[in-house]
């Protein structure tokens, strides 16, 4: 089935995208610590600090479980659903530990 191998591979894609992330976000700090510019910064200048690891595979599973963006076939996801992608797994990342968390409401 077409659906099922264009859903395979958007998880793969996925998958790689999460581990570079990881590995631009690892590399980030251990530069930024040593008073070094990381190669993220070289591609993003005003790329700030990582306060806590994302759960960017569990809020792409929720988000997709709810929207089915790995369902389409011609329609890339939109900046700002990666937006929420980001917003979900920060969220994610942080509950357990917030008894409020709060989001600007106006698309900035």
């Amino acid at each position: 089935d077409a659906m099922a191998v264009s859903a395979e591979h958007t998880w793969h894609h996925l998958s790689e995208l999460v581990d570079e992330h990881r590995q631009w976000s690892s590399q980030h700090a251990q530069a930024s610590a040593i008073g070094l510019k990381s190669s993220l910064q070289q591609v993003v200048p005003t790329v700030g600090t990582f306060f806590t690891p994302l759960k960017l595979v569990d809020a792409w599973r929720a988000y997709d479980a709810k929207y089915g963006i790995s369902k389409r076939r011609y329609v890339k996801p939109s900046f700002n659903e990666i937006r929420h992608v980001l917003n979900l797994s920060q969220v994610m990342a942080m509950s357990g530990r917030l008894n409020l968390v709060t989001l600007d409401g106006d698309c900035t």
